[in-house]
């Protein structure tokens, strides 16, 4: 998602996705498949991708940290935030956000995610 692009509502999440690097011409497709898109009329204003972790052993794991930015003094309690996971390569992805802390007033809405990291010795912990 680009800064300073104006829109008429909420800015979806987008990742980009390139497996052909190497080329003098790579090309980027969209790989959003299961990222949400903030619900039109909620004080949501853009949910942005801030952080990205790949598991050292199995590199088709993605870990996708997230930050959600809203108007008014309290978030949105209908946005899917935090943490998203892709087990095959950035395709798909869905939220994996258990235990992460919420804002106060929401049992749904998420803290921003600003960094992530794998444990090279046991990847199944993301810090």
């Amino acid at each position: 998602v680009a800064d300073g692009v104006a829109t008429t509502g909420p800015t979806a999440l987008i990742v980009y996705k390139s497996t052909n690097l190497h080329q003098l011409a790579p090309t980027w497709s969209a790989a959003n498949v299961g990222l949400p898109v903030p619900p039109a009329g909620a004080n949501a204003l853009d949910l942005r991708g801030r952080a990205i972790a790949i598991d050292p052993v199995n590199p088709q794991i993605l870990y996708l940290g997230t930050e959600l930015t809203f108007t008014g003094s309290s978030p949105p309690s209908n946005v899917s935030n935090g943490v998203f996971k892709s087990t095959n390569g950035g395709a798909t992805w869905s939220l994996s956000g258990n235990g992460l802390p919420t804002w106060s007033g929401s049992s749904t809405t998420r803290l921003n995610v600003f960094a992530l990291a794998v444990d090279p010795t046991n990847p199944s912990t993301i810090y």
